[in-house]
């Protein structure tokens, strides 16, 4: 096999008890190996694995991989409000309206605030996590 040109695309796709992955990998020419990684949260530790295994096949491009995790409904986890907080920010929210005159609160608006509204990540055992590594 002649490699004539080191630009290409790869895609691979799997899916394993309701989660499922892709990878998307994109090279162009390089004069060494770059490696550039867009991972989801929770899904740094795989970094350096990554790197490693694109350096050791490859001397030179400009790679970017890009891992996209998908979950089923029943895996993922219930978001949580913080209802304290919200309570206080719609408090806020109703004194601003009255003092100033400005716009009412929207529920949308006030769930978007950080720290209001937080969904987290499903718990996975040891064995989940090495099989989706």
């Amino acid at each position: 096999m002649n490699l004539q040109s080191m630009t290409g695309f790869a895609r691979s796709a799997a899916e394993s008890e309701g989660t499922s992955i892709a990878w998307e990998v994109k090279s162009v020419n390089g004069k060494s190996a770059e490696v550039r990684l867009r991972l989801p949260q929770g899904f740094d530790r795989l970094e350096t694995s990554v790197r490693q295994t694109v350096q050791k096949r490859f001397a030179r491009g400009n790679f970017q991989a890009t891992l996209t995790v998908g979950r089923a409904a029943a895996r993922q986890a219930q978001p949580v409000v913080n209802e304290a907080f919200l309570k206080d920010l719609a408090g806020l929210a109703k004194r601003l309206q009255e003092q100033f005159g400005t716009e009412p609160a929207t529920a949308d608006g006030l769930l978007s605030l950080r720290g209001v509204l937080d969904i987290p990540e499903a718990m996975e055992t040891e064995e989940e996590r090495a099989a989706l590594d």
